[in-house]
């Protein structure tokens, strides 16, 4: 209400802070400065207290669970621009490693060729120079044995490069066990005889495997336990199954932990001589063979490795 001068003829005096009892406002009414009434406000509809609770809660937890998704997919972005990196490194890599396992057999075979060469030659100043003589010089003898030895073991470090770049095909027959294991056993005890072989009753008598694969990967294995200081080698065969568990345990000092942490990969060796293939192509020849090689347990008593074969053509390659 106004009066003919536009002045308000009603003026509201409300205390600050308005006095809150519960869900209710109240204030006094003036005119001319005189008490006129009350006025109170309440506010009664729980209906619309609770739609405002609600909305003010959905409110909030929209935005956090936005903001949740947000972080999510800016982590998943970045994920995928991480992997897609790692791939195309992985990638370069292979074809890199391609390329280098090319280089690596094409210099191996050309370096094998002199080497045989020279394996034939010395072959040959032995039976001339020593063969014939009844009483040979015992200096030339050594420094002929000394380069025969080191032609064996540079040709067998060529052998290992070569595997290790090219595919393993088995080639599966029928095995005798008892006379295979005697080759076997004859090899190792000739070319390490400072390491004994103690071999266990077969079962079964007979195998369908790749001998001659076989008889690398286990020589592989049984030369290691020699080389790492083992004076004594246990081989024990038990059936489980469709397959056949080949123990191989020694009396060695174990193996160094720098060397188990990366055990199968290609180069990795706790020896200065050592060329890190043995173990590699080993593993390669298991699974050729259709079977695993796994470490068993190592430690200051000894070291034992566990290889899995099937026992027959037909049986289940294993995982």
């Amino acid at each position: 209400l106004v009066d003919l001068n536009g002045r308000s003829l009603l003026t509201a005096s409300l205390p600050v802070p308005l006095p809150l009892q519960g869900k209710e406002v109240s204030g006094q009414l003036t005119l001319h400065g005189k008490l006129v009434g009350l006025f109170k406000l309440v506010l009664s509809d729980q209906g619309i207290l609770a739609l405002r609770r609600t909305s003010t809660l959905a409110i909030a937890t929209s935005l956090t669970l936005s903001l949740i998704v947000l972080i999510l997919l800016h982590r998943r972005f970045w994920r995928l621009a991480e992997m897609q990196e790692q791939h195309r490194i992985i990638d370069e890599m292979e074809r890199q490693s391609e390329g280098l396992a090319h280089v690596v057999s094409t210099v191996a075979h050309e370096i094998r060729n002199p080497l045989n060469t020279m394996a034939l030659g010395l072959e040959s100043v032995r039976a001339e120079t020593v063969g014939d003589s009844p009483a040979p010089n015992p200096r030339l003898v050594a420094r002929l044995d000394l380069l025969q030895k080191t032609v064996r073991e540079t040709n067998n470090l060529i052998g290992s490069l070569l595997q290790s770049t090219r595919p393993i095909l088995a080639q599966l027959q029928t095995v005798k066990l008892v006379d295979w294991l005697a080759e076997l056993q004859l090899a190792f005890e000739t070319g390490f005889p400072q390491t004994r072989l103690e071999i266990q009753s077969p079962v079964p008598s007979a195998i369908e495997t790749d001998p001659l694969l076989l008889r690398r990967l286990l020589l592989n294995l049984l030369g290691n336990a020699s080389q790492a200081g083992a004076r004594l080698v246990n081989m024990t065969l038990a059936a489980e199954g469709q397959h056949q568990r080949w123990a191989i345990t020694d009396n060695g000092p174990g193996l160094p932990l720098q060397v188990q942490a990366h055990l199968f990969m290609p180069g990795n060796t706790a020896r200065t001589d050592g060329s890190g293939l043995g173990l590699y192509n080993a593993r390669r020849i298991a699974v050729a063979l259709g079977g695993r090689l796994t470490l068993a347990e190592t430690g200051t008593n000894g070291t034992s490795f566990d290889l899995f074969l099937p026992t027959g053509r037909r049986g289940s390659a294993l995982p």
